[in-house]
């Protein structure tokens, strides 16, 4: 396990001693980052959900080649077949599941398909090609509430200011909402 990172022109893998430290230093940061922005408040809730779902972790064996980024903005199409995948700059070897309920939050919030719709979809693609572990179902919260507060912090320190007013709010009070409804919903 561990993040593929671009040193001097080489990739090196920085290894994590197992999935459960690689997720609790991801979602860390993540809840660090989030204490500077607009939803500040979500930081206290989100590590008490995290702390109360952690155990469920050690379920995971396997690390598989991760995009961390896996959305219609970064997937090159030529007629109906995918060319290439941009932007590996999140790259990691990690549970694939983590990089599966990415993937639905991000196409979620890009197309224009109800939220059930697009997860069906996706996963019934991923089941062509592998299982979903015994667990999955409980990761899966957890691992959207981290997909979403990563989202809370893009928009709040980068990509937000380039929405009207108007726009912005709306983004802010989704992002909140699907945050709530995670870990208020499930604790």
């Amino acid at each position: 396990f561990g993040w593929i990172v671009n040193k001097k022109g080489n990739l090196h893998l920085e290894e994590e001693k197992n999935w459960p430290k690689m997720f609790e230093s991801l979602i860390n940061q993540r809840i660090d980052s989030i204490k500077d922005t607009e939803f500040s408040r979500y930081a206290p809730e989100v590590e008490k959900y995290y702390q109360y779902h952690k155990d469920i972790l050690r379920k995971v064996n396997e690390p598989a080649l991760a995009h961390d980024d896996f959305r219609p903005g970064n997937i090159l199409v030529e007629g109906k077949e995918i060319s290439g995948i941009l932007d590996w700059a999140r790259a990691s070897l990690s549970d694939p599941e983590y990089d599966l309920v990415n993937t639905i939050f991000h196409f979620a919030e890009e197309i224009d398909l109800e939220d059930e719709k697009v997860e069906d979809r996706i996963i019934g693609g991923y089941k062509h090609s592998g299982d979903l572990s015994s667990n999955f179902e409980d990761k899966k919260d957890l691992y959207m509430a981290c997909c979403v507060i990563g989202k809370m912090i893009g928009f709040s320190k980068v990509w937000g200011e380039n929405y009207s007013d108007e726009k912005k709010e709306e983004i802010s009070e989704r992002l909140q909402a699907k945050l709530e409804e995670i870990i208020l919903g499930n604790n």
